[in-house]
């Protein structure tokens, strides 16, 4: 985006969109560096998200960062909800945002409509909010800015941009750097992120379900199935023949997202769970009391005052149903995240020194402090995954076969799932504990 013409985005033999990297390019685009979210240069989450928002009666946490409000809840009008991966206030508040006037365009992702298998979804500008409703969805795929945002600077307007974490930091990063760009951005909302997924997670959810990667024509990663939990969710499968195939997510192998299979490498170098530099984060309400309603239920941080007050409306008048949150349980609902990206990243910057790696400088400390045996193992297990089932799906591609890929994947799911087992004499013990509690009552 900084320079077109020398950083080509495209997709490497693992489905993962790829800037082209060139020496010669980089000499010649001092601002790239400062732009890319993973280079170790510019400003970090803190430093943005300290000019944006410290300001008297903003707190600010840790983990999620600056707030003015936090929420948990959802959508109670219109379909808002239903079309929705969780609670649906993702679309409503940009939907809002347009109706208001705020904005006159929506960056967000959707659907190719050019059925290009390689790019099912990409961004694009929605200018109604019917647009932005048929855009609804979260998109475990790769994806890319570069064509929407140049488009967003040929063409005046004031824009919301909506994505994960390390893209509005990278939005954010353009903004300080190119005053054309920085006065169409009116707003960013992220979405709360556990990792993004390169092109085979859809491929082996597709290929497990009886369908070969050729022969899909779409797929939706958030079906809801009515009467299971919130986390229970399925996936839908559209073949090129136009049929549809709907499974339950926890029983393909692709189902365990802490794993990490078909990750981007650079998703193990960040640690921004819930879009720090944002003025409004949506998440999954991953919380006791809300994980039983199939509808999906949203946590929220507010962190600008306009989008606040939007919300503010939209509570009083019935639109939407949302009780105050404690910044701590946003932070709980995302506790898994926060573990791999806080203490896993300490973790894995540590080992990298160790090994003389480069690593982009973070806001994490490099440490094996206070992370015991059991928890490193599963660290590393993870990186191991992360290189091997990459060339291992590959592989099952190039010998069309799936079961070439489920021949390496059991084994080492098998050590995975050991490392989560507890030692016999704690299960001892706990069962113990447990007959004490009942003969007791």
């Amino acid at each position: 985006m900084v320079s077109p013409t020398l950083h080509q985005i495209e997709l490497n033999p693992y489905g993962e969109l790829q800037a082209t990297d060139d020496a010669e390019a980089s000499e010649h685009d001092a601002d790239f560096a400062g732009v890319c979210p993973f280079s170790g240069e510019g400003p970090d989450e803190d430093a943005i998200a300290e000019r944006l928002y410290a300001s008297p009666g903003v707190g600010r946490d840790d983990q999620i960062g600056y707030h003015l409000a936090c929420y948990a809840g959802a959508v109670s009008e219109s379909d808002f909800r239903e079309r929705g991966s969780s609670g649906g206030m993702g679309s409503w508040i940009v939907a809002q945002l347009l109706a208001a006037g705020e904005v006159d365009g929506v960056v967000h992702v959707k659907e190719t409509q050019q059925g290009d298998g390689a790019r099912r979804f990409s961004y694009a500008i929605s200018r109604t909010p019917a647009e932005v409703r048929d855009g609804a969805k979260s998109r475990y795929y790769p994806i890319e800015m570069s064509e929407v945002l140049a488009e967003v600077i040929r063409t005046p307007g004031r824009y919301a941009v909506v994505g994960i974490p390390c893209f509005i930091k990278a939005v954010r990063r353009l903004a300080l750097a190119r005053e054309d760009f920085s006065d169409r951005i009116a707003f960013c909302v992220s979405i709360v992120c556990g990792h993004l997924k390169s092109a085979a997670f859809a491929e082996a959810i597709a290929w497990e379900m009886g369908v070969d990667p050729g022969e899909l024509a779409g797929i939706d990663f958030r079906h809801k199935l009515e009467g299971r939990k919130a986390s229970q969710y399925g996936v839908r499968v559209t073949t090129s023949s136009g049929d549809e195939i709907v499974r339950p997510m926890e029983g393909l192998v692709t189902k365990d997202w802490g794993i990490g299979l078909f990750k981007y490498a650079a998703c193990d170098m960040c640690d921004d769970v819930v879009g720090e530099t944002a003025d409004i984060s949506i998440g999954d309400a991953w919380l006791p009391g809300f994980e039983n309603d199939s509808r999906g239920t949203n946590v929220v941080v507010v962190r600008n005052a306009r989008v606040g007050e939007i919300v503010e409306q939209g509570i009083r008048e019935g639109r939407l149903e949302l009780s105050p949150l404690a910044p701590g349980e946003v932070a709980r609902s995302q506790a898994g995240g926060f573990r791999h990206r806080r203490l896993g990243l300490a973790y894995r910057l540590w080992l990298r020194a160790r090994r003389g790696q480069w690593s982009p400088a973070k806001r994490v400390t490099p440490s094996c402090r206070g992370i015991d045996r059991r928890q490193r193992a599963i660290f590393e297990l993870r990186s191991q995954i992360l290189v091997e089932g990459r060339e291992a799906f590959r592989a099952a591609k190039q010998a069309g076969s799936f079961g070439g890929f489920l021949d390496w994947f059991r084994p080492i799911e098998a050590r995975y799932r050991a490392l989560y087992r507890k030692p016999f004499y704690q299960r001892v013990i706990g069962a113990a504990r447990a007959r004490l509690r009942r003969l007791r009552r």
